[in-house]
């Protein structure tokens, strides 16, 4: 062995038990809570916010399932592009599409768009909102469900015909004309 690769070994073992007997120190500090003390405060602490507050925002939270008034709990697609029919059930926390190219990630989101009064120009994919239709098929149907906190979930559906260029929107299953009304 070379002097100078024994020297740089116990260089490197000096260097090891420093680190250890540092980390040593940091765990065998009794200043620091018992991890018994932080399990029990995790298991009696309410993790759970009722509002998260954002931008100066309050939004109620549903203790139960952990959605923020508002989130879309359900996406339901008929006849939408390439879809016959699909249902997506987001998560509260996080949520991701993912899969290979080609398999829909893209008009899930379309769907998203369109769903809540979102224009095809909007999206740049297609002209009119007929184009979305599935091929072979007459008309397509988007309904997105919101949640609502202590009180009935919000369902907004939007149905289109390949036939013409108009669409008929419902609101908790009443019809909703385009000037904001229900009848």
């Amino acid at each position: 062995m070379v002097a100078g690769s024994t020297k740089r070994h116990q260089d490197q073992e000096e260097e090891e038990e420093e680190c250890a007997s540092t980390k040593r120190q940091r765990l065998d500090d009794d200043s620091s809570p018992s991890e018994e003390d932080d399990l029990e405060e995790i298991l009696t602490t309410n993790t759970t916010p009722s509002l998260i507050e954002h931008n100066d925002i309050a939004l109620p939270i549903d203790e139960e399932d952990g959605f923020v008034e508002g989130s879309i709990v359900k996406i339901t697609l008929t006849n939408f592009v390439t879809y016959d029919y699909c249902e997506v059930f987001p998560d509260p926390q996080m949520n991701m599409i993912i899969g290979p190219n080609g398999t829909g990630k893209s008009t899930i989101v379309c769907a998203i768009a369109l769903g809540l009064g979102g224009t095809p120009a909007l999206l740049g994919r297609a002209k009119n909102i007929q184009e979305f239709v599935k091929t072979g098929q007459d008309e397509a149907t988007i309904s997105i469900e919101l949640k609502k906190v202590n009180d009935r979930n919000i369902v907004i559906q939007r149905s289109f015909k390949k036939s013409s260029n108009s669409t008929v929107w419902k609101v908790n299953g009443k019809y909703y004309t385009s000037q904001g009304s229900l009848y």
